[in-house]
């Protein structure tokens, strides 16, 4: 059937089923729903225990093959559209989306306003999604924009309850899960923060860790299909941001499983610079690629540090506004509030079956706030495990983590740090690990971020630490400072152009460095210790350090 340019303007739905929507329970296979909206404080009261929960249609059913799939367009679900505190199931187990609770049909050109915030139990939700919380279909240049999750965190940082905080919870600005294919769609401003779960370890394969944390993102929480042209923070400065205290977190999806391109930053300058990259790679123009990336044109698109200039005190405040989006691990200001997981600009985690390409960082600040060692952080993704593609990743935003020592001492550039942690940060990828083979390439990657590891010594401008087999990094540059400043009196730590720290790599096959160029600074900042200033104990321009593991019989060919 059909539905056709109605308004819900309020009313009560009370209902015992499992699945319920404003405008439709279930939107059959064939059916239509079309310019049809649910008016702006219209306050419906959905009582009941349902755990399928959607702004238009609970379900949205697939068709026969590729045809009949149910279709929601142009449809709207304003700000305080609903009212959700009725929902009688308080455990772990609603999918709500602002929308479609589940979609397996498709969604067009739709727009959700609708905020799901700290009064209406963030703690049930299993998977939230701005415009789906589960998405097995299509959903096409569909938009959200308001809050998701805790609208505001304490001063000291303290996410002590909130949305996605168990074990593979998922939280996204358009999807909380998707499984099916996101494209052309966009969140210009949103605030996105939940405390989230971590319990992750090394030694848990890549399909046990997506099990062992929540996923927070931009556009998916946890992507296992494919996003394709969809942007976040396109409002200019508007202080959109992205944050947990624990789990995977990313611009784009905290969690990677599937495809993710041509996606990121929507500013359009920034969407023209990686035209003009890969214009530049495909032509061989490097020296031309070099020269524009080192000069002042592109200064604009690049994220601000806003530890560096306003001090820690005012990221979360008046430094919001110097960038388009923050993404972020959000620790507390008590020594021991760590934030833990993994953390990237595009993608926290991007597993063995994820690629990335043709992504960008615009004018944005990814920050590791008093984060644990295990951590990883990057500009682009923190921790990639990734066999499949990365190609011509552009990195702009402002790259920074770092850990407490003292309750009394915030992060800042220039305090003298008497510990040595062992955490890394990059201006690409925080850490890559590939324990399958060693023929992954990423390649046609530039970052142009500022990388500053507070209170550690261990920085790669593409990537920071490389573990397990070999593999390839070519045709990659970067013009971005990489800056430390623990000055711990005797020297720790690696810095590398291109790669910080490749550690006890997987003996045999070769590792490949291949036309790969640095031109940032590297900078130690911090005060004097006499004559001294002490900064990393390794530093090169390309690769900091390799480390074999123990053993006679250990060799590795690095083709530099």
């Amino acid at each position: 059937g059909l539905i056709e340019n109605g308004t819900v303007r309020g009313g009560t739905i009370n209902f015992t089923s499992g699945t319920i929507g404003a405008v439709a329970t279930y939107n059959r296979k064939g059916g239509i729903i079309r310019g049809t909206a649910v008016a702006q404080d219209a306050k419906v009261h959905l009582n009941g225990p349902a755990t399928i929960v959607g702004g238009i249609a609970g379900r949205n059913e697939p068709g026969e093959g590729t045809t009949d799939a149910a279709l929601i367009e142009n449809a709207a679900v304003n700000a305080g559209a609903l009212d959700l505190n009725g929902l009688t199931v308080n455990a772990n187990l609603v999918t709500l989306g602002g929308a479609v609770g589940s979609n397996a049909g498709k969604v067009k050109g739709t727009n959700v306003t609708l905020s799901v915030t700290e009064g209406d139990k963030l703690e049930r939700y299993q998977n939230l999604g701005g415009v789906a919380g589960q998405n097995d279909g299509t959903l096409d240049t569909c938009t959200y924009q308001g809050t998701l999750g805790l609208a505001s965190a304490k001063a000291d940082g303290d996410f002590a309850w909130g949305a996605a905080s168990r074990n593979g919870n998922t939280i996204g600005g358009i999807a909380g899960v998707n499984n099916g294919t996101v494209q052309s769609c966009a969140v210009p401003a949103i605030v996105l923060q939940a405390r989230g779960s971590n319990n992750v370890s090394s030694l848990q394969t890549d399909a046990q860790k997506l099990d062992n944390a929540t996923h927070v993102g931009g556009i998916a929480g946890r992507n296992n299909g494919t996003i394709s042209a969809s942007y976040v923070a396109t409002d200019a400065n508007g202080k959109s941001i992205i944050a947990a205290r624990y789990g995977f977190v990313g611009g784009v999806a905290g969690a990677n499983n599937g495809s993710i391109s041509s996606s990121g930053s929507g500013a359009k300058e920034v969407t023209a610079l990686v035209k003009r990259v890969g214009d530049w790679f495909t032509a061989g123009s490097t020296n031309d690629m070099i020269s524009a990336l080192k000069g002042n044109t592109y200064n604009s698109l690049k994220g601000v540090d806003t530890v560096s200039t306003n001090n820690y005190n005012n990221v979360y405040t008046t430094g919001l506004s110097q960038n388009d989006l923050l993404v972020g691990l959000r620790g507390t200001t008590d020594t021991n509030g760590k934030s833990s997981g993994y953390l990237g600009g595009v993608a926290g985690f991007n597993t063995v079956n994820g690629t990335i390409t043709g992504a960008a960082t615009g004018k944005w600040f990814v920050y590791g706030d008093n984060t644990t060692d295990e951590s990883k952080i990057g500009g682009m993704i923190g921790m990639n495990e990734a066999t499949g593609e990365g190609k011509l990743l552009v990195n702009c935003a402002a790259v920074r983590r770092f850990t407490r020592t003292d309750s009394n001492i915030n992060d800042d550039d220039a305090t003298y740090r008497g510990n040595t942690n062992i955490a890394y940060v990059g201006g690409v990828i925080g850490v890559q690990q590939n324990t399958t083979n060693d023929k992954w390439v990423i390649s046609e990657c530039v970052n142009l971020g500022t990388v500053f590891d507070s209170g550690s010594n261990y920085i790669g401008g593409i990537i920071a630490s490389w573990l397990k087999n070999g593999g390839g990094i070519e045709k990659s540059f970067t013009s971005g400072s990489l800056s430390t400043n623990t000055n711990s009196g005797g020297g720790s730590g690696t810095v590398g152009g291109i790669v910080g720290f490749f550690d006890q790599p997987t003996p045999g096959g070769p590792a490949n460095i291949l036309s790969c160029q640095n031109h940032g600074d590297i900078l130690s900042s911090g005060n004097w210790e006499g004559d001294k200033e002490h900064g990393a104990n390794d530093v090169a321009g390309i690769l900091g350090k390799v480390v074999m593991a123990d053993g006679t019989n250990d060799y590795l060919r690095i083709n530099i």
